[in-house]
């Protein structure tokens, strides 16, 4: 994903339109392509100034309260057993809680490597 655009060049954008300049013009002169500078353009109109700011509050995944101890319980198993894997893991969690939902063996993965408990999968 491309870096976010700095507020301080997105309301140059914003005055430089506000004074009449074409948006091609603007993305030309500031090395931007047309579509960030009329997307920029669209959130400041929509939003007003609350538009300028990004969005990082909103990125990333969610995880459920459910997946989150699913997620605990495999970490908690794998600290003890740090051979195991995310398919033995996974296993172990379906014999214990056969009625509950199971995240994946390597959603198991990604959560043992973001705990310090493995390296990144492959």
């Amino acid at each position: 994903m491309p870096r976010a655009i700095p507020v301080p060049v997105r309301q140059v954008i914003i005055k430089r339109h506000q004074k009449g300049q074409d948006l091609g013009r603007i993305a030309l002169e500031l090395g931007l392509s047309h579509h960030t500078v009329r997307g920029i353009w669209r959130r400041f109109r929509d939003r007003g100034e609350a538009g300028l700011r990004t969005d990082y509050d909103h990125c990333g995944h969610v995880i459920s309260p459910h997946h989150l101890r699913m997620y605990r319980r495999a970490c908690w198993l794998k600290r003890r057993h740090p051979n195991w894997g995310g398919d033995r893991i996974r296993e172990i969690l379906q014999q214990r809680w056969p009625e509950e939902s199971i995240p994946s063996a390597r959603s198991l993965q990604r959560s043992f490597h973001r705990a310090g408990l493995a390296p990144r999968p492959s």
